[in-house]
């Protein structure tokens, strides 16, 4: 066999093991890639089984609240309010209270001047504050107000919906409206399609709103079929606050005299309206309960009925729940009368006036007018106060229902007549003294006292 033969052979051998090599190689290669990758897989699921359930649950409950978006933007949470109803100081005898109103001052002084009305929800933005007083800029208002009015946070919140700045706006279709938070419950009514109701409750899981549609209907719709919207109210200036409460009896004759036609022609009901009307041209004043120097409404109101025995509340929303509803067509004199007088918010009772008769009241107007006389408007509601009994025939009633009252007074009455008899001995004695008497005169006096003594006793008795 020659060389060339030798290598013909040859050659193809080592190129076919060198391929074969190679191939053994790269698949030795990828198994243990392979292996590695396995490896890992089973590594991890191997910790994630000896991960605790609890701790797996926790990341995915935390992932769903990252990812929830709240009903209540953020942007509205942190809103400052302002909040002048407190729930425990609304007492009968509470004086601090004024009709839902707080002022804003130029300066850190209730004798400065004024610079504005904040009303309840009313929304501020706070420039600085301390323990006492908050700068705010509200709309075109800027000042001072006492830092107690301001609150942020859930208490806002509240606020807000409690004087239904808070709406929904309706989607594109009508939705129903739901006497419970679920979908089982019974449809009480339809929310229709773009129109906005006010919001005046959220459930906790913001899934459901309830809406007011009318005074009479409130119920509840699912929130996704609805966009919540805020309706900002801002403080107002002096003149436009004036100009708002004015508007109710502008149309209506102004009169500071009461004529004597228009009295009722007896009973308690005149006695009343005749003592109310002593203060006509008065001033009225904020927060004010004083007669003589400056009253607001319900001051004006509560101070009138305060003097004929009849404890009403202070302000005129809380006034609208004192006493008996009476509808309009059956109005008397003496009876009260409510009046929506906010502009922006008008199913809030801001007003209260004392019904004369013959279509008239007498009120606290505003700080133009003052106390005065005029047409009765449009009240949204009225309450009757007086009994229509006198007040003999009161005090009578009281004593019958206080026995132990009378047994008290009948006490006090013995007392004194006992405290004269002993006066009457003490100076019978005193006098018997100074002329020096005799032995038998001594011994008649000893008498008289005795006798004098007995009849004490029989009267204590």
């Amino acid at each position: 066999m020659n060389k060339k033969t030798v290598l013909t052979i040859i050659v193809p051998g080592v190129i076919v093991c060198a391929f074969v090599v190679c191939v053994i190689i790269f698949i030795s290669t990828h198994k243990q890639a392979n292996s590695s990758e396995i490896a890992g897989v089973q590594q991890i699921t191997t910790t994630q089984q000896e991960t605790p359930a609890g701790k797996t649950q926790v990341k995915k409950k935390n992932k769903n609240i990252k990812n929830k978006k709240s009903l209540f933007p953020k942007k509205y949470k942190k809103l400052k309010v302002v909040k002048i109803n407190d729930e425990s100081e609304t007492t009968a005898s509470s004086d601090d209270n004024s009709d839902e109103i707080a002022e804003v001052y130029k300066e850190k002084s209730l004798s400065s001047g004024e610079a504005g009305v904040a009303l309840e929800g009313c929304v501020v933005k706070v420039q600085s504050h301390d323990k006492n007083w908050t700068a705010i800029k509200s709309g075109k208002v800027e000042g001072y107000i006492e830092s107690r009015y301001i609150v942020k946070g859930k208490k806002a919140k509240q606020v807000l919906l409690a004087t239904e700045h808070i709406l929904a706006k309706i989607k594109k279709q009508n939705i129903n409206i739901k006497n419970d938070k679920n979908k089982k419950s019974s449809v009480i009514g339809i929310a229709y399609a773009r129109t906005t109701y006010p919001i005046i409750e959220i459930s906790k899981d913001e899934k459901w709103v309830k809406i007011k549609r009318t005074e009479t209907l409130s119920g509840w719709i699912p929130a996704s079929d609805m966009k919540l919207k805020l309706d900002k109210e801002y403080v107002y200036t002096s003149d436009a606050y004036d100009e708002m409460v004015e508007a109710e009896w502008k149309a209506g004759a102004v009169s500071y005299k009461l004529e004597s036609g228009s009295l009722p022609k007896n009973g308690e009901a005149r006695k009343l309206i005749q003592y109310a009307s002593k203060f006509l041209g008065n001033r009225y004043v904020w927060g004010g309960t004083s007669l003589t120097n400056g009253a607001d409404c319900s001051g004006f109101v509560q101070s009138v009925f305060k003097h004929f025995g009849y404890r009403l509340n202070r302000t005129a929303a809380e006034q609208s729940r004192n006493g008996q509803a009476v509808s309009n067509n059956k109005l008397k004199p003496g009876d009260l009368l409510f009046y929506h007088t906010d502009r922006r918010q008008k199913n809030r009772i801001s007003h209260v006036a004392i019904y004369i008769g013959n279509g008239k009241i007498i009120h606290a107007a505003n700080r133009r007018v003052g106390i005065i006389i005029s047409s009765m408007g449009n009240p949204c509601t009225a309450r009757r106060i007086l009994t229509g009994k006198n007040n003999k025939q009161k005090d009578k009633e009281d004593k019958q229902k206080n026995p132990k009252d009378k047994n008290k007074s009948q006490e006090n009455k013995k007392v004194k007549e006992t405290e004269k008899v002993q006066e009457l001995v003490t100076e019978t004695a005193r006098i018997i003294e100074t002329t020096n008497p005799t032995e038998n005169e001594q011994e008649t006096t000893k008498v008289m006292q005795e006798t004098t003594e007995a009849e004490i006793t029989k009267e204590a008795s």
